[in-house]
């Protein structure tokens, strides 16, 4: 005798699974973040003088181009990953 499934049902075992994840993780995340916060302080406010803002700002809007040792390190990430 076989068996079927009706339809959805193996997407529902696969939403049930990835909940199960889900509460997992979170529950790694809470206990990161409870630890990161005896070690970072909630707010941190830096005061920049004029030129550092606008080299700040200029730096967003129009971002370098990577430099040799960047593109170098991207490659042997790449290469590692694969």
């Amino acid at each position: 005798m076989r068996k079927t499934r009706r339809r959805g049902e193996g997407l529902c075992s696969a939403k049930r699974s990835a909940s199960l994840g889900r509460a997992e993780r979170r529950g790694e995340v809470a206990n990161l973040l409870r630890d990161a916060q005896h070690v970072f302080p909630k707010e941190r406010i830096t005061i920049l003088s004029d030129r550092d803002r606008k080299v700040f700002l200029s730096m967003l809007e129009k971002p370098p181009h990577p430099n040799e040792a960047l593109r170098k390190a991207g490659a042997t990430y790449k290469r590692e990953r694969a």
